[in-house]
């Protein structure tokens, strides 16, 4: 884990776990702890089919014909917390940051229907998670084109691009507070 750095921008980097990549690759589900956000501020912890990181989780579950996997980024977000940020600002930046990095992001939360996602052109899309849950971002993909997208993801979302991501979000949010 990175220090921090100054209280007023908190370090947020994300961590490379390489055996929670090779679960994720292999499809080997396991159990993975991480905090819903409630209305008030209630934290309460819960545990997601998923897979567990340092810096928090990714859990996953099927819909109809696609394959959903959702993002704690349980780490980041306390840390954000700390310096006075919250949920929302660091999903909203967090999203600029994607949707200048990749094609595959779009804002829609309607998850039945793929086509109002942009499925129909791509194999997978990045949504908005569900705040009231704690969770920044979802990945919603095909379910006959989820090999190539765990692939994609152990390979080149989870160490290159997130943490990327996560640092110009924070590096954002702090300059504009």
């Amino acid at each position: 884990m990175n220090s921090l750095a100054p209280m007023t921008q908190p370090s947020l980097s994300v961590p490379n776990d390489d055996l929670s990549r090779r679960c994720l690759e292999q499809a080997c589900l396991t159990t993975a702890r991480v905090t819903r956000r409630l209305a008030g501020g209630v934290k309460r912890p819960i545990e997601v089919a998923g897979y567990p990181f340092s810096w928090g989780a990714i859990a996953e579950r099927q819909e109809p014909g696609l394959l959903v996997w959702e993002f704690y980024l349980e780490d980041a977000l306390s840390r954000f917390e700390s310096g006075g940020r919250r949920l929302d600002e660091l999903q909203a930046l967090l999203f600029e940051s994607l949707e200048a990095r990749l094609d595959c992001v779009s804002r829609s939360f309607v998850v039945g229907c793929a086509g109002s996602l942009g499925l129909d052109a791509m194999p997978w899309v990045f949504v908005p998670g569900g705040l009231a849950n704690g969770v920044i971002l979802g990945l919603v993909c095909k379910y006959l084109d989820n090999r190539n997208c765990r692939e994609w993801l152990c390979a080149e979302f989870i160490p290159r691009i997130l943490p990327e991501s996560v640092r110009e979000a924070a590096s954002r949010a702090f300059q504009l507070h």
